[in-house]
């Protein structure tokens, strides 16, 4: 299993967790159901986000408003507040 494989499925088993703290699958309604695919989707974008980012060895260096890194890190900001908006959505019926 490659590393983007563990986090697609890691980001699938958060999904089943959310999905049971509504109370179920069979308890969600076809928006939840949507929301928590797309969220599911933007987990696992972010985390790989997060995996680049990690392994940048400077990445200190490079966030220079005119790095790429830099460029990165902001889109992993937006995806962050995205996810975060998302999950707050899922919670309203």
């Amino acid at each position: 299993m490659t590393a983007k494989q563990s986090r697609e499925r890691a980001a699938r088993k958060w999904a089943r967790h959310i999905a049971e703290e509504l109370g179920g699958v069979d308890h969600l309604t076809l928006r939840q159901t949507t929301l928590l695919e797309i969220c599911c989707k933007s987990k696992a974008y972010l985390d790989e986000l997060d995996a680049f980012l990690e392994a940048q060895t400077t990445v200190m260096d490079k966030l220079g408003k005119k790095g790429s890194v830099w460029k990165i890190f902001v889109k992993r900001q937006k995806a962050a507040n995205a996810l975060s908006a998302m999950i707050n959505r899922l919670n309203q019926r």
